[in-house]
């Protein structure tokens, strides 16, 4: 997060695109934005994995990005571009490789000790 950050803060110095709040009524709706969403978010998870467990609960996380992706396209009509959808499409991959790594892992040999001939 911290890199994110300086990342943000570096661009906005470079490009001078930096906007600095004026009035203490942003800087409010900044911090209660922040922590509503932070505590919704945590709430959320922790009520989830009470319920449905851990597993499936992380399953269902792996989703947010593919949602997110949605929301922005059907409700702030954000662009349907090929490479927002080829960024899916990776998630989509690397969350697959992530849940399935083990159970590839665990496969056994060929019978005939994986030689090929």
């Amino acid at each position: 997060m911290l890199f994110s950050t300086l990342t943000s803060l570096g661009n906005a110095l470079v490009t001078d695109n930096l906007q600095w709040l004026e009035s203490r009524w942003q800087v409010e709706q900044i911090c209660l934005q922040a922590l509503v969403t932070a505590v919704i978010s945590n709430l959320a998870l922790v009520l989830a994995v009470q319920r449905i467990g851990s597993t499936l609960a992380s399953v269902l996380g792996a989703t947010e990005p593919l949602t997110a992706v949605l929301v922005g396209i059907l409700v702030f009509e954000e662009a349907s571009t090929l490479t927002v959808w080829c960024g899916v499409a990776l998630v989509c991959l690397s969350v697959a490789v992530v849940m399935l790594g083990p159970q590839w892992l665990r496969r056994s040999p060929a019978p005939d000790g994986g030689a090929q001939s």
